[in-house]
């Protein structure tokens, strides 16, 4: 699959990834334990994914890859092995609000790890052509899943729920309901409202929350206006935090402690400069990276 045209999401406790086609968008289910993928354009296949962590009473399993193949062998299904995983595969055909739904199930071990991928599409649409080639998809995603190391930084593309927390964050602290949002940044408000937020000293270097609200309205602001820009999940050693990678390259940048930093500094803050300069230098190092 290429990099360019997939997406990477968090999977489990977050200490999982997986890629996936970039056709979907992401949204954790009430369980807050199980991603939920869909294409919103179709909204014909649901693709669900949860992971546990087990640990085996059966000593002669060194792994949950062994107990996937011993549990084949067991129902007498055909284990199928990519990469470092196993899984057996099912279907089955229920009924939901008068529908007729079909469910494909891959249960998938990984080291210490029992997945769940689940494929769910309505009964007529499950001989489409189109169906059939996202199903065969599905492999490949599996290969793909992988633990992450907290020794490097792991980027990952935004839930649905990350970008309503921005939203939210962003109205706020501006002072204004989520649905304005999109027009306040196309009439450049964002801008003159954190200037004059700054210029007020509305938050004081102790307001750090509130600092670093107007930092995620910034960043907002850039990946709207500039769609080069795009907002990524960064996990490290230091926990979990927003930033904007610039063009799927290795631009990477945080505004949400752009202005709180230079206010703990006691730094005058021209948020205009602060951006073109931002703007300036991306420039520079993308094109020396060209």
């Amino acid at each position: 699959m290429d990099k360019k045209q997939c997406k990477t999401f968090e999977i489990g406790d977050g200490m999982k990834s997986i890629c996936v086609s970039d056709r979907y968008f992401a949204e954790l289910e009430e369980d807050k334990s199980t991603l939920l993928l869909y294409n919103p354009k179709t909204n014909d296949v649901w693709i669900r994914i949860s992971v546990t962590t087990v640990e085996l009473k059966d000593k002669t399993e060194n792994s949950m890859f062994d107990h996937i193949i011993n549990l084949a062998k067991k129902q007498k299904k055909k284990v199928e092995i990519v990469s470092d995983k196993s899984y057996i595969f099912e279907f089955q055909q229920t009924e939901e609000d008068g529908d007729q739904i079909i469910t494909y199930f891959y249960q998938i071990g990984y080291k210490y790890n029992s997945i769940l991928i689940s494929v769910t599409t309505y009964l007529e649409n499950s001989t489409t052509e189109t169906f059939k080639s996202r199903l065969a998809e599905i492999p490949e995603y599996i290969a793909s899943i992988k633990e992450i190391s907290l020794d490097k930084q792991n980027f990952f593309d935004l839930t649905n729920d990350d970008c309503l927390y921005i939203n939210k964050r962003s109205a706020e602290i501006l002072e204004i309901t989520e649905e304005k949002l999109d027009d306040f940044h196309e009439r450049g408000e964002t801008l003159k409202t954190i200037q004059k937020f700054l210029d007020n000293k509305k938050f004081n270097a102790e307001n750090t929350l509130e600092l670093q609200s107007l930092g995620i309205a910034f960043g907002d602001y850039i990946q709207y206006k500039y769609p080069n820009f795009q907002w990524n999940i960064i996990r490290d050693e230091y926990g979990r935090d927003f930033c904007l990678n610039y063009a799927k390259t290795a631009i990477t940048i945080f505004p949400q402690t752009m202005i709180s930093k230079r206010v703990e500094d006691a730094e005058k803050i021209n948020i205009e400069s602060l951006l073109s300069g931002l703007l300036k230098i991306v420039k520079e190092i993308d094109e020396k990276g060209k």
